[in-house]
């Protein structure tokens, strides 16, 4: 019998179980000429830069850094208590201040425009507000982390954004650029009305302009599952595939409909969970069922 593998992760909140403050005290920062001695590893917790320079040289025990807003530093450490705690705006400046000098995408968390809930209108507005943060403030990759809930919020909703008759809308997704709607098509969390509908959002990316054209997107026709189009939309992909674009990905999925049992009314995309009963829990998180309002009389 084969051995089944098991996914897991240990939990990051057993970090609060750390003494932290028992830890040696080999590292000094020096915020505005004043000294504020803590541990390494508390220092490279705060600091991806400082984290950074550790693995060029270990020996490093001191940073120095000046900041225009003022504020108590030790309340700054204190942050690794990883607990909830209120602060004036004031000090929260100074937080900002200190994340940005230190490299660290948390003083994105701390801006007001970020602390009214997602919504469907103002999703796409945060992502690139929070980009534009990013890049402006620090010189190395963009790390993504920090727009995940964006990317969850935006794939539970997929059906509702693709589907709505704002074009604006549409095309502000589609400015996000390929990484991040990659980002949005793997996630787990990804709903659709039908898959019909993916295929034609894609084939609008693809034939939007140059930066999205044929050769380098057709890669995320990877996230469509070919056995549940129509035969139109089958009909369409043939037309505009050239087999030098086939990757190994596509063409697992082009087997699942090529395995498919002849049936017309299942190939017209009438019935989407009759293809495998093994894959109906799966279309059952993948899909939406539409919903239409009958005018009472």
């Amino acid at each position: 019998m084969e051995e089944k593998n098991i996914e897991f992760i240990l939990n990051i909140n057993n970090i609060k179980n750390i003494p932290l403050n028992k830890y040696a005290k080999d590292f000094t920062f020096v915020v505005n000429g004043q000294k504020y001695e803590t541990s390494r590893f508390i220092a490279d917790l705060l600091s991806p830069k400082i984290a950074n320079l550790h693995f060029i040289d270990e020996s490093i025990q001191e940073y120095h850094l000046n900041t225009e807003q003022q504020g108590d530093f030790e309340h700054f450490i204190n942050l690794v208590g990883f607990e909830k705690n209120c602060y004036s705006e004031t000090e929260i400046n100074f937080f900002v201040e200190l994340f940005i000098e230190l490299g660290n995408n948390e003083y994105i968390n701390l801006n007001p425009q970020f602390f009214e809930p997602i919504t469907i209108d103002n999703v796409i507005s945060r992502i690139q507000n929070k980009l534009r943060l990013s890049l402006k403030f620090t010189n190395s990759s963009i790390d993504f982390r920090f727009i995940q809930n964006e990317i969850s919020f935006i794939s539970k909703h997929f059906y509702e954004i693709i589907n709505q008759e704002d074009e604006t809308r549409k095309e502000n997704l589609i400015s996000l650029g390929i990484e991040i709607l990659e980002m949005i098509l793997q996630n787990d969390n990804l709903k659709l009305y039908d898959e019909d509908s993916l295929f034609n959002f894609i084939l609008r990316i693809v034939g939007k302009n140059e930066e999205f054209s044929i050769s380098k997107c057709i890669h995320i026709f990877e996230y469509v599952k070919f056995e549940y189009l129509s035969q139109e939309s089958i009909k369409t992909f043939i037309s505009i595939f050239d087999l030098e674009y086939l990757n190994e990905s596509i063409w697992l999925s082009i087997c699942q409909r090529l395995l498919l049992t002849p049936n017309l009314k299942l190939l017209q995309g009438n019935n989407i969970n009759s293809v495998n009963d093994n894959d109906n829990d799966q279309n059952t998180n993948r899909y939406i069922i539409k919903s239409f309002q009958i005018p009472f009389q």
